[in-house]
């Protein structure tokens, strides 16, 4: 079932050059924001956003405390805190933003990072989107093991694995595949554990869903070697799978603090007798968990459990999403 966000808020920079290099504006940068779903009369109205941190690509503004109070609410409705991420992507590589963009526009589900606006400017494509203050699954992890804690428990873990398979199974349905699934790519609207989205779909691709996603419809090579699937180190064609041999390594990786074939590139040794190389016992994996990572890293992608079929799994079928979308 696809999903299309309304085209209701267009977002436009009045900084002349955004970004475009050295140190952060020294004043807040304002945009002009454009509904369709008000009167015509307040269609525009300023947004003020203050930079509160920067790295090479990404930048976070925060709405100052004193214009809150002044801003029409409809500014960032459904916002919380009314918190915003900026992400730059300098030239000439603009793919990846307009990938993000396009799979942002189209993906409408409370478990996906929220799509704003969008600008572009001579040097960078700048996509505006919400702010997830509680950061991401692989941060939280790093925090953990630096105070002695190596790695998820399974009761930790089992909630925060519900909701994302409930949001992959939406993205898959609508024709899409993420491509880049890993634990960096799982994020929290606040410090809670009950409030994940997905984001970071640079690398997403759409293709028209008609046979469950199994279909082999592209060979670009992209992601994250660790998370890769066998059939993209193959210079063959791949699918929505690939998604799902990902979301196997995460919830490895964050059940034992290791990658289940090592980091780096897959280790093409182990051949399609992959699961027989992995030592579950000395890990103390339940029978639950053991079976749901085992049925996603399957060397034959069309014999890989679904997204659909995760929800049912005896490991994730008592826990609740109250954000869920139903199929």
């Amino acid at each position: 079932m696809a999903g299309h966000a309304p085209d209701t808020l267009g977002l436009y920079a009045r900084h002349p050059r955004p970004f475009a290099g050295g140190s952060a504006p020294d004043k807040p940068l304002i945009f002009t924001c454009k509904r369709k779903d008000i009167p015509e009369e307040a269609q525009e109205f300023p947004l003020v956003l203050k930079m509160i941190s920067r790295s090479s690509l990404t930048s976070l503004f925060d709405m100052p405390e004193e214009d809150r109070m002044t801003q029409p609410p409809e500014t960032v409705e459904g916002f919380d805190e009314q918190m915003m991420a900026m992400e730059i992507e300098k030239r000439p590589d603009f793919k990846h933003s307009l990938s993000e963009v396009a799979a942002l526009r189209a993906l409408d589900h409370p478990r996906i990072l929220r799509f704003v606006g969008c600008y572009w400017t001579h040097e960078h494509a700048n996509i505006v989107m919400e702010f997830a203050r509680g950061g991401d699954l692989q941060k939280r992890m790093n925090d953990r093991q630096e105070i002695g804690y190596l790695h998820y428990s399974e009761e930790e873990l089992v909630p925060i694995i519900r909701m994302v398979c409930n949001t992959l199974h939406f993205v898959h349905d609508s024709g899409w595949a993420h491509r880049d699934l890993k634990p960096s790519k799982i994020m929290f609207r606040t410090q809670l554990n009950d409030d994940v989205v997905i984001a970071g779909f640079g690398f997403a691709i759409f293709q028209e869903n008609t046979d469950g996603g199994r279909s082999l419809f592209t060979t670009t090579d992209v992601g994250t070697p660790e998370f890769k699937a066998p059939e993209q180190f193959r210079d063959e064609g791949y699918g929505i799978s690939v998604d799902m041999w990902a979301l196997g390594v995460t919830c490895f990786y964050l059940l034992t603090g290791s990658y289940p074939f090592g980091a780096g590139a897959f280790d093409f040794s182990y051949g399609p007798s992959v699961m027989g190389q992995l030592k579950w016992d000395a890990f103390g994996f339940s029978d639950n968990a053991k079976d749901f990572i085992g049925r996603l890293l399957v060397w034959d992608p069309d014999s890989r459990m679904t997204s659909a079929e995760t929800e049912h799994h005896p490991w994730l079928a008592d826990v609740a999403d109250p954000g869920a979308k139903e199929y």
